[in-house]
């Protein structure tokens, strides 16, 4: 072999093999650091990362006295088998005074209980384990907010009168769940993605104010499409096209329409007289754009229409100037829901009365 090529095998050698040794360095120094910082790393794992691992509590010291007892009891183990042996040699030299004492065998030799008394005293004398402590919840690092938890809206705070006599509290305390069936326009959907949990949020967040208000609850039992053009027609054509919807198992629907005010109308329903034998059941409710829940006053007041309660309409009635949602006084998102005491009454006088049943001949209705 000339000089050449050794000189080239050297430096593949080289070439290759030094990046190899370094690899393998790093490898072991990362195990021994790894085996001697064992503690510390799963502390890390423990407290920081919220991994379910078990650390040690004694770190190196409990390594040693792990060691110390391994030992101790290898060797009371070799310290039993030497006088296991024993005991096989004296019990052969019995065998000749076998015929004297034929219950020799049996009788337990007192080497053979020093032995156990010796076990006993390993056990006595090796270090109890110690209990794990549990594991904290896993905090921040020094320095990181943790943003809070993203909150549903839960729709405006409620304003409740106390006032109310014996038989209103008693109407009040009589649970009333009202199952409600929404129909969509086309005019909601192409402006609302979120159309079917808008629904269902708007409907909860009224559920919620008539809860607290009258002891109602309002249950949302189906969600559709409203395959009408509303194009054209007023409040009253629309009101007129609900009534040939299907209810289903609904008490009453209500349609949910985007499309711009009919005048200075924000909604219609059925509004029963007083001497009626039923509720109403059909509501249609408009959206006010400028607020943040677009359909959730209208709605609360044309639900109210079908309880029979009445419109406020003249500008300086205190309950006009008080935002009772009976009147079309203008209101902020912040300000609380509240009814006045007229139409509250109305509503909790209405809770016994039945829902008409459903119309004798029905349009076909598409369903999302």
């Amino acid at each position: 072999m000339n000089r050449k090529r050794v000189i080239a095998l050297a430096k593949l050698g080289i070439l290759f093999g030094g990046p190899i040794a370094l690899i393998l360095g790093l490898f072991s120094c990362g195990v021994y650091c790894g085996h001697t910082s064992r503690v510390g790393i799963l502390e890390f794992e423990r407290d920081w990362l919220g991994m379910d691992v078990e650390v040690p509590s004694g770190g190196d010291d409990d390594d040693e006295a792990a060691d110390k007892k391994g030992d101790e009891d290898d060797k009371a183990k070799d310290k039993a088998k030497d006088k296991e042996k024993e005991k096989k040699g004296d019990e052969d030299e019995d065998d000749g005074d076998s015929d004297q004492d034929g219950n020799a065998n049996n009788k337990k030799s007192p080497k053979t209980k020093d032995a156990g008394e010796d076990g006993d005293e390993d056990e006595a004398k090796a270090p109890a384990t110690k209990p794990v402590p549990a594991a904290p919840p896993p905090q921040a690092p020094p320095g990181v907010v943790v943003p809070p938890a993203e909150v549903e809206d839960p729709g405006p705070a409620v304003e409740v009168d106390p006032d109310l006599d014996s038989d209103l509290a008693a109407l009040f305390d009589m649970p009333l769940t009202v199952r409600v069936k929404v129909l969509v326009d086309q005019e909601l959907i192409s402006a609302r993605a979120d159309w079917i949990d808008y629904v269902q949020r708007t409907v909860s967040q009224a559920s919620m104010i008539y809860q607290e208000q009258f002891g109602i609850t309002l249950e949302l039992s189906a969600v559709g499409r409203w395959p009408v053009a509303t194009a054209g027609m007023d409040s009253g054509q629309l009101l007129e096209d609900l009534r040939t919807r299907p209810q289903e198992s609904a008490d009453v629907v209500i349609g949910f329409t985007g499309r711009p005010l009919d005048e200075h109308v924000s909604g219609k329903a059925e509004t029963p007289q007083q001497d009626s034998a039923f509720n109403g059941r059909v509501a249609l409710v408009y959206g006010n754009a400028r607020s943040q829940r677009p359909h959730l006053r209208t709605l609360l007041h044309e639900v109210s229409h079908l309880f029979g309660s009445k419109d406020i309409t003249d500008r300086s009635d205190p309950n006009w100037l008080r935002k009772s949602w009976m009147s079309y006084a203008p209101v902020t998102d912040s300000e609380r829901a509240w009814i006045d005491a007229r139409n509250r009454k109305r509503i909790l006088q209405s809770k016994g009365r039945p829902f008409p049943p459903q119309p004798a001949t029905p349009a076909e209705e598409e369903t999302p």
